[in-house]
């Protein structure tokens, strides 16, 4: 685990913003890059699954899906990189710089202090986490390069229903994850962005909070289970959440109210509800409400949550409370997932 820690510190001791931060950031993504294209196959969750689906998909539909089911757009990329390459881990590997490509991207256009949103992205797990969900980190770097160029928090309607297309092509042939950015478009309705008020989302996090706490999601959620949601894995997974005699929580209590709590802060400290305050709020809201559910459930907030770091960086340089909070948070957790070996990723390991 020590690659991490000394990705860490670099990242902390990088200039936040200002000319020398533009070599720094150059550096660091060069890294980051490096990283995930020569990652060892035991780093991550599901690669051998994605091995063996890999090398056995063509363009041909028969060969697709041959150990665990894929999205069709997925696919077809993989069959056009098998037409090229004959190295499965190749093609991981550049998924990996895609990611690191497309977060520096989006901070770039949205933050003036670009490595603190990477060095803050990183210390809150998303980087590592990008090892484990591969396809879905796919579909968010997809959109984080769309919304380079369009300001997500006031879409013109021309832009509205790009951006609509756009997370039903992701969503249908990418990843469905995808699908919770249609919070982002509800905040770009007029009428809803100009009235979402700090109470209405203080009033949702700590309601949702509670029905986590006195565990009553499952009951609540339970009618559900007569539909048909998305397609047959979802449909599955949320089945088995609600039929579970036991749930094995990715969550605990006491890690969920340290997260509330510290949405609660950044709510109460942001100046106003603009587009990154309502992403981070909404991703800790249905945190909390998925997290007694299937933990494949929550990884959805992580859209919310990288769009939403773009608060955190605003907040960082509003006062030296903010600043001290913040750092404080995320190295908590940071070493929380450190502790935890990542959850699933194993101590990294080059491909050689």
């Amino acid at each position: 685990m020590l690659i991490y820690i000394i990705i860490a510190v670099i990242l902390s001791i990088a200039p936040k913003s200002g000319k020398k931060a533009n070599l720094w950031n150059r550096i660091i993504i060069l890294a980051l890059a490096s990283m995930g294209l020569l990652r060892g196959e035991p780093v991550g969750v599901d690669v051998r699954k994605y091995i063996i689906n890999i090398q056995h998909t063509t363009f041909d539909p028969s060969s697709w899906n041959f150990y665990t089911v894929f999205e069709p757009g997925y696919n077809l990329l993989i069959a056009a990189f098998n037409s090229v390459f004959d190295y499965p881990m190749l093609f991981i590997g550049l998924t990996n710089v895609l990611y690191v490509i497309s977060f520096n991207k989006f901070a770039k256009s949205k933050s003036r202090d670009f490595n603190l949103f990477i060095l803050l992205l990183f210390l809150l797990g998303y980087y590592t986490q990008s090892y484990n969900i591969m396809r879905q980190y796919f579909a968010i770097s997809i959109f984080l390069l769309y919304a380079t160029h369009v300001d997500i928090g006031h879409l013109t309607k021309k832009q509205f229903i790009m951006t609509f297309l756009l997370i039903l092509f992701l969503g249908m042939f990418f990843h469905n994850s995808t699908y919770i950015m249609f919070f982002l478009l509800l905040y770009n309705i007029p009428i809803i962005r100009t009235n979402v008020k700090k109470a209405h989302l203080c009033i949702l996090l700590i309601f949702t909070y509670f029905m986590t706490y006195l565990q009553v999601v499952r009951q609540l959620l339970q009618p559900l289970t007569t539909f048909f949601l998305l397609n047959d894995k979802t449909n599955t997974y949320f089945n088995s959440a609600m039929n579970a005699d036991n749930i094995t929580e990715e969550y605990s209590i006491i890690r969920l109210t340290f997260d509330t709590l510290f949405a609660l802060f950044i709510l109460y400290k942001a100046s106003k509800v603009d587009v990154y305050v309502f992403c981070y709020i909404i991703g800790q809201i249905y945190l909390n409400f998925s997290s007694s559910l299937n933990p494949l459930f929550t990884r959805l907030s992580s859209w919310m949550f990288i769009i939403g770091i773009v608060a955190l960086c605003n907040l960082y340089n509003q006062s030296k409370l903010d600043r001290k909070v913040i750092i404080l948070y995320c190295t908590i957790i940071f070493i929380n997932n450190l502790l935890k070996n990542y959850g699933d990723t194993i101590p990294y390991v080059l491909n050689i």
